[in-house]
């Protein structure tokens, strides 16, 4: 990822890896839980992201850079709480209406 100043020149590292600092102390003041932000944090989350919103992984993997789409979907793509949710609820959904009375609980451990 290449950030540029309003000059076109490119943002050194150094600069955001301090700008990415201050703003996780601030959040941290009053979030005692909330881990450090990076770049390459933010990079995880695009890719998570770009997946749940149905973008193609052979997209995501492009934009990246990466060499394969294994990299994109077992290292960068990460399954949340809301998207098991929202994946077993198609599964009772189907089950109920196969005629199936049943719920099944979802626990993300």
């Amino acid at each position: 990822m290449v950030f540029v100043t309003t000059r076109n020149a490119p943002v050194s590292q150094n600069d955001t890896d301090l700008v990415m600092k201050v703003i996780s102390d601030r959040i941290a003041k009053e979030h005692e839980k909330f881990k450090p932000l990076t770049l390459h944090t933010l990079r995880h989350t695009f890719a998570t992201r770009c997946i749940e919103r149905g973008m193609n992984p052979k997209t995501v993997q492009v934009i990246l850079g990466h060499s394969s789409v294994n990299i994109t979907m077992n290292l960068y793509c990460h399954v949340t709480e809301d998207t098991l949710i929202s994946e077993m609820s198609k599964f009772e959904a189907d089950e109920s209406e196969k005629g199936v009375n049943r719920r099944i609980g979802v626990k993300v451990v």
